[in-house]
């Protein structure tokens, strides 16, 4: 009995499963939609039964990064009462979700020792990477029969299954067997941080790591999305300066990464020389649609939120509330969602939180070092770029770099403390 319930009660296991779900998600969308409504019920009610088994047995954990989480959460629903926002069954199953794996995923690595987090982390990260490559594998392959006019069995590359209705203008936009165009880039990023994390673990040798990388980045391409290759771009550079680093100095390494940045940035702009006259043209004729041109709307969404800000200042409009933007709850910037959310206090509060993040990862560099946790930073860093033009690490339960974000950080953060607590093998 005692057995049963540490397998339904472990973190790991429901760690490790949800984060399989969360990646096939949009295959099994897709394939087995039947399943989707089964599975969002078990992954909102097994997280809710181990936080309160945590509660009854007193096994919450508190630290300054948890106590000012825990603080954020108190001033989401203040803003929800000070609001009167009708609370919702969306609402409410949103919050419990957040709430659950927040603490769940934050303080994970707290009831285990070391060596046995990492070692079941680097094994969902073995098959997070393994899923992805078969799917941006097919994928790239559903591309390149359909342009040569192949169809292949069951439909796989039909038009209907790998395209979706795109943002710029009418034109169709390639998602692959992903689902989503967004979904894969994302996904697609996670699995080159987390390759080269399995490298730096020994798991994977360099050539299978750097065939993996080509793979995934050129994926990240033909799905046309652009915050992924701004991410994958970042990724190039923290790799040349690994690899100039074990040649030169520091500051030699850093001198010749900022002169091949400039190198690139300047390529860049003359590959791309007429889209950026245009953007530059429309800047003196009308600035305001050239930057919502050039960030696919995301301008216009985060100057909607400044402009209604001195309305509801304090603590905005409510959790996941679409009232500052008339159409749509999600403003594509963790800033400016939190702004729209819950107002200065809620966004000041996760701002100090992620800067007691940075302190604790700063105190703990070497523990870092010593532990093989450099990607694990460089993976967080990734998901906050990409929170700064999509939705990621708050306001939403279902997303895959999410969940690895709250894992990551909470690992590091909690690297410099002794563990104890119940293995869960």
């Amino acid at each position: 009995m005692s057995s049963v319930k540490s397998v339904l009660l472990g973190r790991k296991s429901l760690m490790s499963l949800y984060i399989i779900w969360l990646t096939m998600n949009g295959i099994i969308y897709h394939f087995l939609p039947s399943a989707v409504p089964v599975l969002e019920y078990l992954f909102l009610v097994w997280p809710v039964l181990i936080v309160i088994d945590d509660i009854v047995e007193k096994k919450i954990h508190f630290s300054l990064e948890h106590m000012i989480l825990w603080l954020f959460l108190a001033v989401v629903i203040l803003s929800v009462l000070m609001n009167g926002f009708t609370l919702t069954n969306s609402f409410g199953i949103s919050f419990i979700k957040h709430i659950t794996w927040l603490c769940i995923l934050f303080s994970t690595s707290l009831y285990y020792e070391k060596d046995s987090f990492e070692l079941t982390f680097q094994r969902v990260s073995f098959f997070v990477v393994l899923i992805v490559f078969l799917l941006a594998a097919a994928s790239v392959v559903c591309f390149w029969t359909y342009k040569a006019g192949i169809s292949l069995p069951m439909g796989l590359n039909a038009p209907e299954r790998i395209f979706t209705y795109g943002h710029y203008g009418n034109e169709d936009r390639f998602c692959g067997l992903f689902g989503y165009s967004t979904f894969g880039g994302n996904l697609c990023c996670l699995a080159i941080v987390l390759s080269w994390y399995l490298h730096e673990a020994t798991v994977y040798n360099t050539i299978l790591t750097i065939m993996l990388s080509v793979l995934f980045c050129y994926t990240v391409s033909l799905l046309d999305y652009r915050t992924g290759m701004i991410i994958c771009a970042f990724i190039g550079v923290i790799l040349l300066f690994k690899l100039l680093r074990s040649r030169f100095s520091s500051i030699t390494a850093a001198l010749i990464l900022l002169f091949t940045v400039a190198a690139g940035c300047a390529a860049v702009l003359y590959l791309r020389q007429d889209y950026f006259s245009e953007v530059i043209t429309g800047m003196k004729t009308d600035p305001f649609e050239a930057l919502k041109g050039f960030s696919t709307g995301r301008t216009e969404y985060w100057y909607m939120v400044v402009s209604k800000l001195p309305d509801h200042f304090w603590l905005g409009w409510g959790w996941l509330n679409s009232e500052a933007l008339e159409f749509y709850f999600d403003a594509h910037n963790l800033f400016f969602n939190l702004l729209m959310w819950t107002g200065a206090i809620g966004c000041g509060t996760f701002s100090f939180f992620l800067l007691a993040l940075i302190a604790r990862l700063f105190m703990n560099r070497s523990m870092i070092g010593n532990r093989k946790g450099g990607w694990l930073v460089v993976l967080v860093a990734c998901i906050f770029i990409e929170s700064m033009l999509d939705r990621a690490i708050v306001g939403t339960a279902e997303n895959v770099e999410t969940a690895f974000f709250w894992l990551s950080a909470g690992y590091l953060v909690y690297l410099n403390r002794t563990l104890k607590g119940t293995q869960d093998e």
